[in-house]
């Protein structure tokens, strides 16, 4: 049965504010795995004093993680204890009302299959199956406890869900061909939801969703592309796309004119070598619809990588910094860019040993008007794709796919604050 999303945000409040609990009858539970759960943070059965939602900041709200002054240090790091499989793209993930993590995660073996996580207590996950296939999916939450989906089946098949205490509903089918990924799906701030798509033809499709979907071509990507809102509630969108034979970064805000970001070249498009990492900070006098900042690689002449920092400084006016160049034997994958009130930016990314998973680091790099600083944040694993999420005491909760020995994928969560 299909429910509009306003009657689940009414049905949710009147049903009170307590964790969300899935109704199936086939759950795991899993303890902490490497760095333990020490409880630190304030997760238990209750919400924590200092645990509110991002849309009601306490007063001595913390500061980004990350910088020099605040280094990022692990409160919170465990592993899920499900089967191992094969997995795309990164798990997506939202907080509840007591700011407790929930996410969603796939297995690819054979078919596509979805999986519904939340944390009931330090260390102790509830984990089910999801009543939809599912290849990869992003998730936002349109109340503190109506977490809502958007889901790619696979075959560009793609569909929005919720889910309350009765458990998942189907919302509406995308009426498009497309594909999305977990950054590729924001909530803006009266509620209305943006994704992006490929469609079947290497098409750029926006989709915009307030009671019904608004779907529009923008251009062409060979790979989905990662949706930011900005303060001002003006969905931002970064792809690779194709001009007369070579390639170019390309942002759009619509309805603003879309710009080129950087060039490529002519060189070939390895998607998995080019994922891209998108945040939007308030407006400024050169950015009237929100300030863009991207996280990319991009190939130099010697067709070795470097991990770069953009951002908007004005019209088709655009910085860009290196932060590290990619050595023979290491993969750097861009995981996320993580931003505050004030302004401030932080871009997480990973470095990993080809061959040696146990040798990879998770590291935030901190923008500053004399360079970028760089810190190893905790290492020991192999992150390759990840979702990040900002409490109401400015601690980042984050959801990430780690790689193993074998093709094999693992999922961890970590909470990090100063």
């Amino acid at each position: 049965m299909r429910y509009p999303l306003s009657f689940l945000v009414f049905s949710a409040w009147l049903a009170g504010c307590g964790p969300v609990v899935d109704t199936n009858d086939t759950s795991t539970s899993g303890s902490g795995g490497a760095g333990g759960s020490s409880g630190v943070g304030g997760f238990g059965p209750g919400p924590s004093a200092r645990c509110v939602p991002l849309t009601k900041p306490s007063v001595d709200m913390l500061p980004l993680c990350g910088s020099g002054d605040a280094p990022c240090q692990i409160l919170e790091e465990e592993l899920l204890m499900v089967p191992p499989a094969y997995r795309n793209d990164a798990p997506a993930l939202s907080l509840d009302a007591s700011c407790r993590p929930r996410m969603l995660f796939s297995s690819a073996v054979g078919e596509y299959k979805g999986f519904y996580a939340v944390r009931k207590a330090a260390g102790d996950w509830e984990v089910n199956p999801t009543p939809f296939d599912s290849a990869t999916a992003g998730l936002v939450s349109i109340a503190p406890d109506v977490p809502v989906a958007l889901v790619n089946d696979g075959a560009f098949g793609a569909s929005l869900w919720s889910f309350t205490a009765a458990g998942w509903s189907l919302v509406d089918d995308v009426p498009a061909e497309g594909t999305n990924l977990a950054r590729g799906f924001a909530i803006g701030q009266t509620g209305e939801l943006f994704a992006g798509f490929r469609g079947p033809g290497d098409e750029l499709l926006f989709g915009r969703y307030g009671s019904s979907w608004s779907v529009e071509k923008l251009g062409g990507t060979p790979f989905p592309f990662p949706v930011a809102v900005s303060p001002e509630g003006v969905p931002h969108l970064i792809a690779w796309e194709a001009v007369n034979g070579a390639w170019e970064l390309h942002w759009h805000a619509p309805p603003f004119a879309h710009e080129v970001v950087m060039p490529l070249g002519s060189g070939t498009l390895q998607a998995d070598s080019y994922r891209l990492v998108l945040a939007a900070t308030a407006a400024d006098a050169a950015n009237t619809q929100g300030k863009p900042h991207v996280l990319a690689l991009r190939q130099l002449s010697d067709f070795t990588f470097e991990l770069v920092y953009a951002t908007r400084e004005g019209a088709n006016a655009w910085t860009v910094t290196p932060i590290e160049q990619v050595p023979q034997g290491v993969t750097v994958y861009p995981l996320g860019i993580v931003t505050d009130e004030a302004g401030s930016v932080r871009l997480f990314y990973s470095r990993l040993e080809i061959g040696s998973p146990t040798a990879g680091q998770l590291v935030v790099a901190s923008p500053h008007p004399g360079g970028i600083a760089q810190a190893v944040v905790t290492e020991g694993f192999s992150p390759f794709g990840a979702t990040f999420d900002r409490d109401g005491a400015g601690r980042l909760h984050v959801a990430l796919y780690e790689l193993g020995i074998t093709s094999d994928v693992g999922i961890r969560y970590l909470l990090l604050s100063p």
